[in-house]
């Protein structure tokens, strides 16, 4: 008896849907107040009383539909029917409690790549939405999601989906210091690959190296192993500036001391030279 019951209000349910497309629906005269408009990006209302009755039609078929299934696993559902309903749920951003910390791009990642990431191994679609989601000058999409709070909508199929990307989602919206965001790191990391200016990738990349215990040897720094180190690489030309400037100093010191006169001899000392004839330039006496 349940099931007939199902089948008749289903029949009923399908033949509204079919009028209300045609536009010969008959409404109730007497009705609850509209409530406030909804217009798409093209400016045409979306929430209109004939889409209203419909959502509400088609959300009474699909609930009758599942149960009907556990009544009888061979029942056959209604023409047009959607057993694949999509999941949502908003998980606002904390942009009030941390103004300066980028969820987005944590979320959005170099080139889209993280937020790609994010739907490949969860399932799910992931968007942001809300203030500060869209560019200043850029057109918007969905006008009444712009008007909520920031926050990371979620469109999936399945409960596993939505528990998986909730999940991620959630790790990414506790704020890290700098030092200690591995997810920041690997984000630069990328970036400068894509960049091509990412230099030591072989050092960066191999995981089994612990990075606290690792140093380049020639400034100190974790970032990088002695042989990419930037410092070094300048370090020759360098060197051979000094060596240079070092040898010009010898050679300025050594013409110097050349054109110097020789140091004036004492009185005494000089006559006694010249008596004997040991001083340059005198006379030998002929004894």
């Amino acid at each position: 008896m349940e099931a007939y019951t199902i089948r008749f209000r289903l029949e009923e349910i399908q033949i509204a849907l079919t009028a209300i497309r045609n536009g010969t629906f008959l409404f109730k005269k007497s009705r609850s107040p509209s409530p406030e408009p909804i217009y798409d990006s093209q400016g045409k209302r979306i929430n209109t009383r004939e889409n209203r009755k419909r959502d509400q039609l088609l959300a009474e078929q699909r609930a009758l539909t599942q149960h009907a299934f556990k009544i009888n696993p061979a029942f056959k559902p209604p023409p047009g029917y959607q057993s694949n309903v999509k999941k949502t749920k908003k998980i606002y951003v904390p942009v009030k409690v941390y103004p300066d910390y980028n969820f987005i791009g944590q979320i959005i990642g170099p080139r889209g790549l993280t937020q790609k990431e994010l739907e490949k191994s969860t399932g799910a679609k992931i968007a942001i939405r809300g203030k500060g989601s869209v560019l200043s000058g850029k057109e918007r999409s969905t006008p009444a999601a712009e008007d909520d709070e920031l926050h990371v909508f979620i469109t999936c199929d399945s409960d596993e989906q939505m528990v998986k990307a909730s999940k991620r989602i959630e790790e990414l919206l506790v704020p890290i210091p700098d030092g200690n965001n591995e997810h920041k790191r690997k984000q630069l990391e990328l970036l400068a690959k894509l960049n091509g200016t990412h230099v030591g990738s072989s050092f960066l990349l191999n995981e089994n190296l612990k990075r606290s215990n690792v140093t380049c040897a020639h400034c100190g720094e974790p970032s990088h192993p002695t042989l990419d180190c930037p410092q070094k690489k300048k370090s020759q030309p360098v060197l051979e500036a000094e060596y240079e400037k070092f040898m010009r100093e010898v050679l300025d010191t050594f013409i110097t001391n050349r054109s110097q006169p020789e140091p004036q001899l004492d009185e005494a000392y000089q006559a006694f030279l010249s008596q004997i004839g040991g001083y340059p330039g005198s006379e030998q006496i002929v004894m």
